[in-house]
């Protein structure tokens, strides 16, 4: 996951393609397991870089879904706080 990571979260040098193509691994490695992954802070920042590039509302749905009754402990949380920030920025519930 750290090595999709490593090409998602450039800004440059990473076509549209490629970056929907990293973006759908990156969410089948996680989808099913999001909690596993939230509360450590490498883990929890591929998923943030997956919802900032996504187009995808299904993606947002999906993290939203399984943190569903999570957000008050992932907010106190030293790195999902993070997470739950992009998740409001993306606006995960349109």
């Amino acid at each position: 996951m750290k090595l999709l990571w490593e090409k998602l979260r450039q800004k440059t040098n990473v076509s549209r393609e490629e970056r929907d193509e990293l973006i759908d691994k990156t969410f089948e490695i996680i989808t099913g397991r999001v909690k596993d992954f939230v509360f450590k802070h490498d883990s929890v920042r591929v998923i943030q870089s997956a919802l900032k590039w996504t187009t995808k509302m299904e993606h947002r749905r999906i993290v939203a879904r399984e943190l569903k009754g999570e957000f008050k402990g992932l907010a106190e949380g030293k790195y999902a706080k993070f997470l739950i920030a992009k998740l409001l920025e993306k606006g995960y519930g349109r």
